[in-house]
């Protein structure tokens, strides 16, 4: 795998630094993907969540339906961060009624 192009961006919040980045990455397979990263801060007191990730699950799943599998989207904490990574295919066609 090669970097093909990469960019990065940090923004300042309340709770800290956080950075987006993009990056085109080139395969031997003949598949390019773009990655694209978000890294944000996680408060040091803990903020209520009513969340169930439920957002992240659906996303997932459709990317893996639009994509035939080829796309993939991570979440993890890790210490003070949370990061998501969304890994995209460079393709010319997506599978139409997925939205």
């Amino acid at each position: 795998m090669a970097r093909f192009a990469y960019f990065e961006c940090y923004q300042q919040n309340r709770y800290g630094i956080s950075l987006a980045s993009t990056e085109l990455q080139k395969h031997g397979s003949g598949v390019d993907y773009l990655l694209l990263t978000v890294v944000n801060p996680v408060p040091e007191v803990p903020v209520p969540s009513q969340g169930s990730r439920l957002a992240l699950t659906n996303l997932t799943e459709r990317l893996r339906i639009a994509y035939d599998g080829r796309a993939s989207l991570h979440g993890e904490r890790k210490d003070d961060h949370f990061r998501i990574e969304m890994r995209l295919p460079v393709v010319t066609e997506v599978r139409q009624g997925v939205a």
